[in-house]
């Protein structure tokens, strides 16, 4: 599938994967709050031909920018794909969900 400026319903579920192990698709949700100088994201990518899914939380300030030190590390490395799951609406193992309502 090559670049498009068209966005599209379809996007915001799974496309056709390739054979590729490797071959991902993910979301990258980012925030500051600048008031309490946070940084932060909820992060997760699909490997679908490993029944793999990479994903979780982050929070950090200036006092910490590594995962041993930020304000908060939720990634999980290692989670199943759910069935049924989609690439906007699942719930994980570790507890991180995303319903699409619209």
């Amino acid at each position: 599938m090559g670049w498009t400026d068209k966005i599209d319903i379809a996007d915001e579920y799974f496309h056709e994967k390739s054979p590729d192990p490797y071959w991902s698709e993910n979301t990258l949700f980012g925030f500051t709050v600048p008031e309490k100088n946070l940084c932060g994201f909820i992060y997760w990518y699909w490997r679908p031909n490993m029944n793999l899914v990479v994903a979780g939380p982050c929070v950090w300030d200036h006092t910490g920018e590594d995962v041993y030190n930020c304000k908060y590390y939720g990634w999980n490395q290692h989670l199943s794909i759910p069935e049924g799951a989609q690439m906007y609406d699942f719930k994980l193992s570790n507890s991180l969900s995303c319903k699409m309502i619209e």
